[in-house]
């Protein structure tokens, strides 16, 4: 199956590559009010899963809700690139105080350190894999949809 073409949609969001830099203020800013509208969703989601018994976490049901949003088009992407940009480049600082816990519990990690390690490498292989089959799959769902409306976001 040959692979789409990496050129870029019509209707596709800007990379941060593309993206207009802002003032290092204005920029902060930025950040903070998209990383806030990403807490908002969240806490909403976790409001709807409480009110519902939602047997999923909040954090799918706003997944859901945000990618239903970017995909319908009522949720543009650069409303949100500067939040999630610095959520994904300091993503490594969330996992210490989850390291500062395994510390204090150093008869579990010696006993069953290698059973816990197995897991945590697995799952993250098994998700690193998930993640990019999804992504390739929406890319080449976004280059047909593309194509398939022609230059000026007509159907062709």
């Amino acid at each position: 199956m040959p692979r789409p073409s990496a050129a870029k949609a019509p209707n596709a969001p800007d990379t941060p590559s593309s993206a207009p830099s802002l003032p290092p203020l204005r920029r902060a800013g930025a950040v903070l009010a998209q990383v806030g509208l990403l807490c908002g969703l969240w806490l909403v989601a976790e409001s709807l899963r409480r009110q519902f018994a939602l047997p999923v976490p909040a954090g799918l049901i706003g997944f859901l809700a945000l990618a239903a949003g970017l995909f319908s088009g009522l949720v543009r992407g650069r409303w949100l690139r500067h939040g999630a940009n610095w959520l994904l480049g300091e993503m490594v600082l969330f996992f210490i105080p989850a390291m500062l816990v395994v510390t204090q519990y150093p008869d579990l990690v010696r006993h069953d350190g290698w059973r816990i390690a197995l897991v945590i490498g697995l799952s993250t292989v098994l998700v690193m894999a998930a993640t990019a089959l999804a992504v390739d799959r929406v890319h080449r769902l976004e280059v047909w949809l593309a194509r398939r409306r022609g230059p000026r976001g007509s159907r062709a």
